[in-house]
C-alpha cells in the first residue's frame, strides 16, 4: 500500500454533496450568487458579469465614455479569521494578509493553530467573495471561535474601526454581535454609507419591525438577514418576523478552505488517530511481551501459545493499518475535494447578501447603504412562503438602471 493510499481512510473529508435549487424556486433565483449552491464558490456570477460590463460601457449624452465603475469593492469579514495561505482563490481576493487583532487571526493560524471554529471565517469569506475577482476581503478577526458572545468589546471595536479605516463598504458580521453597546452603535451610526449585515440567528426567534432601532441603530444602514430552505420555505430553527429585511437559503451552503488550512486540519486528525491507534497497539505489544516471558518458563503451554499468536496477529494487522503521518502538514498530499465545505446556518447566508451588496456597489458606486437595503427589500421575491427572498439578478438590474440614469444626466 502506498503512502497516499494509506491516507485515504483515516483522513476526514469536510466535503458535503451539493444539491441544486428545488424546482419550486423561480428560475431567476438560480442565477447570481445563488449559482454557488449548485456549483460551489468558484462558479461565475454571469448575471453580475453582464450588468457590470454594461455599466463599464455606458456613454454620456455627448457619446463620450462615462466614468468607469470601480475595479474593486472592499468587504470586511468580522469573524473567526480567514485562512488564505497558499490558495489561489483566496489570494486573488484578499485585501490584507493579516488583520486588526494583535496576536490573533492570520498570524496565529499560520503558526499551526487553525481549528474547526477557525474554519467559520474562511467559509464565510469564500462565499462573500464568490462569482468575481473584484471583491476584496479584509480579515477583521474578532476571536478564534464563531461564538461572538465570548468576544471582548475591545476586540469588536478594534475590528470595526480597522474595517472602516480600510474603506470597507460592506461589513459582514455572521456571528452574534453586541450591537446595542454604545461603542458599537456609535461606530455604525457614524458611518451611514457603510452597510452592516447582522444575523437573526439559528433559533426560532421573532424579530419585530423596530428591532434594530431598539438596539440604537438609527441610520438605516444595518440589514438583518434571515435564513430559509433552498425552496424558499421557512426553516423552523431560524429567526423570523417583520424585522427581517431579506431571507436567503441557509442549508448546506458551500464554501472553500485554503489547501494549507485543509492540510493542517487533516494533519492534526491524522496525528490524533495515529496516537489513539498506537496506544491500543502498545497494550497489545505489552501482552505479547508478558506472554513470551511466561512461555520461556512453560514452553509447551498450549493456551499461552494460542494467546501469543492471537496478540501477535492483532499487532501485525494494526501496525499495517496505522496511518502514515508525514513530517509536517505541508507534506500531506490531499486532493482538491478537501478544500470544499458545506454547512447549515444563517452565518453562511449572510455573506451571500454581502456578496450581492458589493456587486451592486460595483455597478453603481453612488448607491448608499440605505438604498441597497431598500432595493433588496423592494425586489425580493414574495412568492416563496417566507416572503422577501433575496433576488440577486433583480438587485443587479436595479443598480444598473440607477447607474444608467446617473450617466444620462452627465
Amino acid at each position: 500500500m502506498s503512502a497516499r493510499e494509506s491516507l485515504a481512510l483515516p483522513v476526514v473529508r469536510v466535503h458535503a454533496s451539493l444539491s441544486p435549487f428545488s424546482e419550486r424556486f423561480v428560475p431567476e433565483l438560480s442565477d447570481g450568487v445563488y449559482s454557488i449552491l449548485a456549483q460551489g464558490v468558484t462558479a461565475t456570477d454571469s448575471a453580475f458579469a453582464t450588468a457590470y460590463e454594461r455599466a463599464r460601457n455606458l456613454k454620456r449624452k455627448n457619446n463620450t465614455p462615462a466614468p468607469p465603475p470601480p475595479s474593486s469593492m472592499n468587504v470586511a469579514v468580522v469573524d473567526s479569521g480567514v485562512y488564505s495561505a497558499g490558495d489561489a482563490f483566496f489570494e486573488a481576493r484578499m485585501g490584507n494578509s493579516g488583520n486588526a487583532q494583535e496576536g490573533l487571526g492570520f498570524v496565529a493560524l499560520t503558526q499551526g493553530r487553525p481549528s474547526t471554529t477557525g474554519q467559520h471565517g474562511s467559509h464565510v469569506a469564500s462565499i462573500a467573495s464568490s462569482g468575481t475577482t473584484l471583491i476584496r476581503i479584509f480579515d477583521a478577526q474578532v476571536g478564534s471561535t464563531q461564538e461572538g458572545g465570548s468576544v471582548k468589546l475591545s476586540a469588536w471595536t478594534t475590528a470595526f474601526k480597522w474595517a472602516l479605516e480600510e474603506r470597507a463598504r460592506v461589513v459582514n458580521v455572521s456571528i452574534v454581535c453586541p450591537w446595542s453597546e454604545p461603542a458599537i452603535s456609535a461606530l455604525v451610526n457614524g458611518n451611514s454609507n457603510v452597510l452592516f449585515l447582522a444575523t437573526s440567528g439559528n433559533a426560532n426567534t421573532e424579530f419585530g419591525a423596530d428591532y434594530l432601532r431598539g438596539l440604537g441603530l438609527t441610520e438605516g444602514n444595518v440589514l438583518l438577514v434571515g435564513g430559509c430552505s433552498r425552496d424558499g420555505s421557512r426553516e423552523h430553527n431560524r429567526g423570523f418576523g417583520d424585522g427581517i429585511d431579506v431571507y436567503v437559503p441557509s442549508v448546506q451552503v458551500p464554501g472553500r478552505l485554503s489547501m494549507a488550512f485543509a492540510q493542517q486540519q487533516n494533519y492534526e486528525r491524522l496525528r490524533k488517530l495515529y496516537s489513539e491507534e498506537n496506544a491500543k497497539l502498545d497494550k497489545a505489544r505489552e501482552l505479547v511481551r508478558v506472554t513470551q516471558q511466561k512461555l520461556e518458563a512453560d514452553p509447551e503451554n498450549a493456551r499461552l501459545k494460542s494467546a501469543l499468536a492471537r496478540d501477535q496477529r492483532f499487532v501485525s494487522s494494526g501496525e499495517a493499518k496505522l496511518p502514515v503521518v508525514p513530517p509536517s502538514a505541508a507534506d500531506l498530499v490531499l486532493g482538491p475535494e478537501y478544500q470544499q465545505v458545506a454547512d447549515d446556518g444563517v452565518s453562511f447566508g449572510i455573506p451571500m447578501v454581502a456578496n450581492v451588496a458589493a456587486k451592486m456597489m460595483l455597478i453603481m458606486p453612488n448607491i448608499t447603504a440605505r438604498e441597497v437595503i431598500q432595493v433588496m427589500r423592494a425586489t425580493a421575491r414574495g412568492d416563496c412562503s417566507v416572503g422577501r427572498v433575496l433576488d440577486p439578478s433583480a438587485c443587479y438590474a436595479e443598480a444598473l438602471r440607477r447607474r444608467e440614469q446617473w450617466v444620462g444626466r452627465l
